[in-house]
């Protein structure tokens, strides 16, 4: 793959170098890699010539140019996936930022620009846009998403409205995304390679698909769900047993989605060329292929393409797939209802759902037959079948599917069309890419087919046109380097829209090399948005040109949407000036050279030179000067008119160029500086440094080179047997020559490029050094540094040879040995220091991302304070000295985006816009430039001053007199002492007056002395007013700050003298009983004068108190307060007091009265009665009981009754008795058995209850009796179970002894054996007993006799019997459980009674194991309602072995109710309430066991039950009566 790659490359680079010397370093590269025999370099080269015998080098991209200095720098060196190591990279970079503390880190980044840059051909340009989504939710095309290849996602919610008002919004600067792969946020590539939208759902490819070498290869792929305000990363596919396959550092060519299956989408991976160049992606887990997801892209699997019945890819287990099949495009043809999709090295191929891909039997063009194309199962195709690229099209109204494809080389294979003959609302046949259209304007010509750049600039679009006139048509367009246009109604004739390419100097106003077409039908023109390297357009009318090719009238059919679209300058260097924060220049490689005078306001920069921007710089001694680069290699202009100079001033030959450096080669941006002890000197990297005069633009000589040739052949010139430097520095002492040579700096740096960015196997990455700058020349030995020890590592300096990306001699020595090094790559230092000269080094890189490094900077004001930038952002440190056993290392700023900071730069003069001076400034690799204070800014050495408060008001105040003081606090908030002259007051109008005549008095303590830095005065200002009404002055303070003063404003009003009223002035409560409280009345204290009034604390007297106060110290003019007065008597009677209120007008009273009365009392007697004995059923003579009430009001709730015995009781009290008053209450006796019998009169009212003891005698009527008269009766009683005996008594009240024959008793009752006292014959006034005893032989009422015969006339004599039998049955349905520990057994009891049956049976539990609960819901079911559910819980592997409350298990019983209810229910209702208590608890299954684990817990349990199996007795009580049933419980 890597191989493959660098064939690429070697069309890129073909004149980068400037002429031959370009292809011969482009040999000596391939050599130096090991990735080429001398053959096989002079075969790149040679295909190189041939490429370049059909481009000029005026239409090779900046893009292409700038490829070795982005791409050397970001490689492994072989040590494993560069992407993986820039992800664990940018997790420590958010790891710190979310570990670090607030404070002065935490000030944030300010984007300085440009937004946009001004160039002559293509208006305002931005940056590179690579892909274009229009939301088709939005029918008006206002809702466009953007991917940038170092910007990210952009939005606009008005892009189809006036161009001028435009504005995209960027969605990931500093959004961290969620990764499910990391758990955490991680932040994603900025480097976007397309971009789709469908219902609501974004989804974002990272990472380049355009072979770009100057872009970041992907990190997986964004998903957000609400419009880009949050993102999800996916970094792979989740493929099951097959393994999960990774997306980190491949591109992203584009998604499908389904129109017939929601969520249906597919992605097509294909290669980021940056990242096969460097080896960015995971050899073994990253695969590139057709990926699916059923879930909008929440998850993703492999596709599998297929040629017949061969298998082209499948998800393999990791590493089976070998890097996979690139997939250029995909697309979704709604009405084939299939998807489509182009295979780098294998063809086109189709697929209904995304998941099974067979290879298309007609193919566009008969050169990508299977036989040219074969499916070399497990390999990445073969590169001889000629599909490098091919890019896909769909027509959705008509069907029609277009491709268009180039070979490895960019040769054309056509373009084609699958025409859908739609009819019917389908195709009229099968598919095929059957017509071909004519493809020739996109080609070079002259007998070349190539399509220039076509594997970086490769798009293509369809979109219907005329949709509901009787003329539809087709519109296709074509991206390349311009675009192009046909109508398939008009025989699709292509037409160069753009003509940026061609030499017709662009009309159109395009810029070049297009990545991106979106188009979408309208009711009119269709509406069309394309991007390319220098941002967005847009056309309302599908580009419907008309006149003549490079036509003027062409501009009118695109609009530039750039002015909307913030930076995406792709920084390579920038220079300020030192003092003016709006003077920038800015080397942007595609987009040339520019600068600005007003980089604080919205104005585009304007740009000076169209040619490769790389290093600019303004000269600090004299700021007019301005030099920027004009071309690639060495060619430097210079302008001397600062702000005045433009695009004119930098045309034509250079101010300094090949001439000056004897023609030799360099990097595309090589590196210059202005020597910074003589800034008319500027001082060139090549393969050796330079140094001449940079403002004459006099020829320089071979003098001018002060060193020799650091590496390879000491030719007249640099070629590419040479290494490259790659950045410089200097310092030290300065020479006292006077010849441009030796004159400036004497101590002199030069850091080489990497071994894989043009510094040669023998020097890549080294270091040079001398100090005899005074006297340098080509033959001067420099000292290599790279060898030289690092004291707190065992390597020596940048020991893989990476790239020295910048060096800077610390300002603060004077001697230049302090210096720092900043070193590319991954795993390695980044950062190095050395005090000597670099005779030693200390790795002071510590805690820093492990990302490349690009630029340093030292804080002018403090040595100790760093700033470093790398691909991850900006950090700080304040204590360098420690850097090299601490972490010291800090994210610097919020909000500065995700984008790769190339360089650094400080100006310590430079206001910061809050008072201060110190600017950092940060170069971004897409997001333009960023500014944020210094760490150490200072503010001007200055006085200030502030008043707080601001104003005065003062409360209102009587004419005449004073108010209390109010203070004024005077504050120097400056940096050097404040001194003040005077303080006046003066009218409201600032006028001043007559201090006798002023409303407003001051004394202060400021103009005694100078007031320190931080340090205040008081002004104490006094209200005293000489009118009334609205009164105002104006306090000022003269002191020595800006504008000589500072004022406070005072106002107040004057006021009449303040009235005091009370209202009421009495208050008279109403009866309250002794030791109550009353409700509270109020009384309300108005002040209905002018001004406010002093109150003291209000006062009560007597029985009263004050229960609420709304008043407060003051009381304002006009306003009142309210006191809140209880009455509280202690004794009875009249009780009276008295509010006072005293306050500044006076003392003011209200007198308070109130009536306490004493509280009822309840006095009974007497506390016994006795009556006399009495026939029973006959009714006593009534005996009384008195109540009495001796207080002062009625006493209530009077309430009395009988609680025991044959007696009975008339309430003569009624529920109040008045006070001061009697009542009776009349009891009588009325007898129902024999003897002596005792009761109860309960009475009670308000207070409490009394009772009344009560007895009697019952005596038996004359002649024979059985008593009790009334019968007996039994409570309810279980089946079975023989109750207590009740007494029965025979009296013989007659003349005669009483013979008796015998007993009967019917019905479920029984004499008590041995309780019959009464023998065969009863004596005259004697009496006889005996005992009966319920027995229940079945359940409801039962009845029965008790029958006497005997010889009385009266005989038989006979007793009601009567007693209530209780019975039920419970049984289990299920009976057996097993369960494991730590889980719980269920199981359904079934309890049944007749109807009618009384009371309610009780459940218990037992028996159940040790660590074991047991649990009975409902614990108590009623009795006579027909068959109820129990249901039994027992949960094992509990602390302790009890009936369980079910706090953890609650939700079971809380299903219950609901279903128990129904089962109430009669007839039809009973079977509904059983069937939905069975839903409802599904855990019992209604009648089978289930097995439930206990809530809350996980794993075992911590007091675990003991295996085996116990038997679960659950026992049911009611009357005395007991069921049960065994249950067997079985714990595994």
């Amino acid at each position: 793959m890597r191989l493959t790659a660098y064939l690429r490359l070697t069309r890129y680079v073909t004149f980068a170098l400037c002429g031959p010397r370009a292809m011969s370093l482009l040999a000596g590269l391939c050599l130096a890699l090991g990735l080429v025999r001398d053959g096989m370099a002079q075969t790149l080269l040679s295909d190189a010539v041939q490429l370049s015998n059909h481009l000029s080098e005026s239409r090779l991209q900046a893009h292409r140019l700038r490829a070795m200095r982005f791409l050397g720098g970001r490689a492994l060196h072989g040590k494993g996936s560069a992407a993986a190591a820039m992800e664990a990279a940018r997790r420590q970079h958010a790891a710190m930022v979310r570990a670090q503390a607030t404070g002065s880190l935490s000030a944030s980044w300010q984007a300085v620009g440009p937004n946009q840059i001004a160039s002559a051909a293509y208006g305002n340009v931005t940056g590179r846009v690579t892909a274009i989504a229009i939301d088709p939710a939005d029918t008006t095309g206002n809702t466009v998403y953007l991917g940038t290849t170092g910007g990210g996602v952009w939005k606009s919610t008005n892009a189809a409205g006036a161009s001028g008002s435009v504005s995209f919004t960027p969605l990931t600067d500093t959004l961290p995304a969620f990764s499910p792969n990391f758990g955490t946020s991680a932040i994603p590539s900025l480097s976007i390679g397309a971009i789709s939208v469908q219902n609501g759902i974004v989804l974002a490819g990272t990472g380049d698909p355009n072979d770009a070498t100057d872009s970041y290869y992907g990190s997986g792929l964004l998903r957000s769900a609400d419009g880009g305000l949050t993102w999800t990363l996916i970094p792979g596919s989740k493929d099951g047993v097959v393994g999960n396959h990774s997306f980190v550092g491949l591109g992203v060519a584009g998604f499908a989605w389904s129109s017939t299956t929601s969520g249906l989408v597919v992605a097509a991976i294909s290669d980021a060329l940056e990242g096969d160049l460097v080896g960015a992606a995971d050899p073994i887990n990253s695969v590139r292929g057709l990926y699916y997801s059923t879930d909008a892209g929440v998850t993703w699997q492999m596709s599998v393409v297929k040629d017949g019945s061969q298998t082209v890819q499948t998800p393999l287990p990791t590493g089976g797939n070998v890097g996979g099949n690139a997939a250029t495009s995909v697309v979704w043809n709604p009405v084939r209802q299939l998807f489509y999709a182009a295979v780098r090295y294998h063809g086109y191929y189709e697929s209904a759902d995304g998941v099974m891909w067979t290879r298309m039997a007609q193919q566009p063009g008969a050169s990508l037959s299977l036989a040219a194309c074969p499916t070399n199962p497990g390999t990445t195709g073969n590169p001889s079948c000629p599909i490098f690229r091919g890019a896909l099209a769909v027509q959705p109204v008509t069907g029609d599917t277009f491709a268009l494809t180039v070979d490895s080389s960019n040769v054309d294979q056509g373009l084609w069309q699958d025409a859908c003959a739609y009819a019917n609302s389908a195709c009229g046949g099968a598919d095929g890419f059957g017509t071909q259209l004519v493809s020739a304007p996109l080609e070079v010509g002259n007998g070349s087919s190539v399509i220039p750049q076509a594997d970086y600039n490769f798009a293509l679009s369809a979109v219907a046109s005329g949709v509901g006139t009787s003329s539809p048509d087709t519109v296709l367009f074509v991206g390349t380097g311009d675009l192009y246009r046909c109508s398939l109604g008009a025989g699709c004739s292509l037409r160069n829209t753009t003509n940026a390419t061609n030499g017709c100097a662009a009309p159109a106003g395009v810029a070049g090399a297009q990545h991106a077409v979106a188009a979408m039908a309208t009711s009119g023109l269709p509406l069309v948005y394309v991007g390319n390297d220098g941002g967005v357009w847009r056309s309302t009318d599908g580009v419907n040109e008309q006149g003549t090719l490079c036509s003027p009238d062409d501009a009118n059919h695109f609009q530039n949407l750039n002015g909307g679209l913030g930076s995406l300058t792709e920084v390579v260097s920038f220079a300020q000036h030192p003092t003016d924060t709006n003077t920038l220049l800015v080397g942007a490689g595609a987009n040339g050279s520019a600068g600005t005078s007003t980089a604080g306001t919205s104005t585009a920069w304007a740009q000076l030179s169209a040619g490769e921007g790389g290093t600019v710089a303004i000269d600090p001694a004299n700021p007019m000067n301005w030099y920027v680069s004009t071309a690639a290699g060495v060619s430097i202009g210079l302008c001397s008119d600062g702000a005045g100079c433009g695009a004119t001033n930098f045309a034509g030959a250079p101010t300094i160029g090949l001439t000056q450096v004897s023609d030799d080669a360099s990097l595309i941006d090589p590196p210059w500086i202005l020597d910074p002890a003589l800034p008319s000197d500027v001082l060139i990297g090549t393969c050796r440094m330079w140094r001449g005069p940079g403002t004459s633009g006099a020829p320089w000589s071979l003098a001018n080179a002060i060193s020799p040739m650091f590496s390879g052949a000491q030719n007249s010139a640099c070629d590419g047997t040479n290494g490259m430097i790659r950045s410089m520095a200097v310092g030290g002492p300065v020479s006292g020559a006077t010849a441009a040579p030796d004159a400036g700096s004497t101590v002199l740096y030069a850091g080489m490029a990497g071994t894989l960015d043009g510094g040669g196997t023998a020097a890549g990455g080294h270091l040079f050094y001398t100090s005899t700058g005074a006297s340098a020349s080509s033959a001067t030995v420099w000292t290599d540094l790279t060898g030289s020890s690092v004291t707190n590592g065992s390597a020596q300096f940048n020991q893989d040879g990476y790239d020295i990306s910048s060096l800077v001699v610390d300002p603060h020595d004077a001697t230049g040995a302090t210096i720092y090094a900043t070193v590319m790559g991954f795993g390695v230092p980044h950062v190095y220091r050395s005090t000597d000269a670099g005779a030693h080094w200390t790795n002071i890189s510590r805690n820093l991302p492990s990302a490349p490094a690009n630029s340093l900077v030292v804080d002018p004001n403090d040595a100790n304070t760093l700033y470093v930038a790398l691909d991850t952002g900006v950090y700080v440190t304040s204590a360098v000295t420690t850097c090299a056993t601490t972490n010291c290392w800090s994210v610097y700023g919020l909000g500065l985006p995700n984008a790769p900071v190339v360089e650094l730069a400080v100006a310590s003069a430079m206001a910061t816009g809050d008072g201060r001076t110190g600017e950092l400034r940060a170069g971004t690799y897409g997001r333009g430039i960023w500014e944020i204070p210094l760490l150490t800014a200072v503010s001007l050495a200055k006085p200030a001053m502030s008043l707080s408060p601001a104003s005065l008001t003062f409360s209102a105040q009587a004419v005449g007199t004073a108010s209390a003081e109010q203070s004024v606090t005077v504050t120097n908030t400056g940096n050097a002492a404040l001194t003040v002259s005077h303080v006046t007051i003066a009218g409201g109008a600032g006028i001043p007056i007559d201090p006798t005549e002023q409303d407003f008095n001051e004394t202060d303590t400021c103009t005694t002395a100078p007031i320190a830095v931080n340090a205040s005065c008081t002004v104490e200002v006094v209200f005293l007013p000489i009118a009334t009404g609205a009164r105002s002055g104006v306090l000022t303070v003269y002191g020595n700050v800006a504008g000589g003063q500072a004022t406070a404003a005072l106002s107040g009003t004057g006021t009449t003298a303040a009235t005091m009223v009370l209202d009421p002035v009495a208050l008279s409560f109403p009866a309250t009983v002794v030791g109550a409280t009353s409700a509270a009345e109020n009384v309300t204290i108005s002040n209905t004068g002018g001004t406010a009034a002093s109150l003291q604390v209000e006062t009560v007297t007597g029985d009263f108190r004050i229960s609420a106060n709304t008043c407060g110290a003051t009381l304002g003019a006009s306003a009142g307060c309210t006191v809140a007065i209880e009455f509280v008597p202690t004794v009875s009677g009249t009780r009276s007091g008295t509010l006072t209120v005293t306050d500044s007008v006076g003392t003011q009273t209200a007198s308070l009265t109130g009536s306490a009365t004493l509280p009822a009392t309840d006095v009974l007697s007497p506390l016994t009665l006795t009556f006399s004995a009495q026939q029973l059923g006959t009714t006593s003579a009534v005996q009384q009981v008195t109540l009495t009430n001796s207080g002062d009001v009625a006493l209530t709730l009077i309430a009395a009754q009988i609680t025991s015995g044959d007696f009975s009781v008339v309430n003569g009290c009624g529920n109040s008795l008045n006070a001061h008053s009697s009542c009776s209450l009349a009891v009588s006796y009325v007898p129902k058995n024999v003897g002596n019998e005792v009761g109860t009169l309960v009475v009670s009212d308000q207070y409490r209850s009394q009772t009344v003891g009560l007895s009697g005698v019952g005596l038996a009527p004359a002649g024979v009796s059985l008593a009790p008269t009334l019968g007996l009766s039994f409570a309810a009683l279980g089946v079975g179970i023989t109750s207590a005996g009740q007494t029965v008594t025979l009296t013989n009240n007659g003349g005669v002894p009483l013979t008796l024959s015998g007993f009967t008793l019917s019905g479920d009752f029984a004499v008590v054996p041995g309780s019959n006292t009464c023998g065969t014959s009863v004596a005259v006034n004697s009496a006889c007993t005996m005992q009966i005893a319920f027995v229940p032989t079945a359940a409801g009422v039962r009845t029965g006799v008790l029958t006497v015969t005997d010889s009385a006339a009266s005989s038989p004599q006979t007793l009601a019997l009567t007693g209530i039998g209780v019975d039920f049955s419970l049984t289990a349905g299920n009976s057996s459980a097993s369960v494991a520990s730590g889980q719980s057994a269920v199981y359904s009891l079934l309890l049944t009674s007749a109807s009618g049956v009384p009371g309610s049976a009780t459940f218990t539990c037992s028996g159940a194991p040790a660590n074991a609960t047991c649990l009975i819901v409902p614990t108590t079911v009623a009795l006579g309602n027909g068959t109820a559910t129990v249901v039994v819980t027992v949960a094992t592997g509990v602390a302790s072995a009890s009936v369980a409350s079910g706090s953890n298990r609650i939700w079971v019983v809380l299903l219950l109710p609901f279903g128990l209810g129904m089962l109430g229910w009669r007839s039809r209702r009973s079977l509904a309430g059983i069937v939905i208590l069975c839903g409802l608890v599904a855990g019992i299954g209604c009648g089978s066991g289930r097995v439930i684990p206990i809530s809350g817990t996980t794993g075992s349990p911590t007091s675990p039950t003991p295996s085996g199996a116990s038997t679960i007795v659950v026992s049911a009580s009611s009357a005395g009566l007991v069921r049960t049933v065994d249950l067997t419980l079985t714990v595994q």
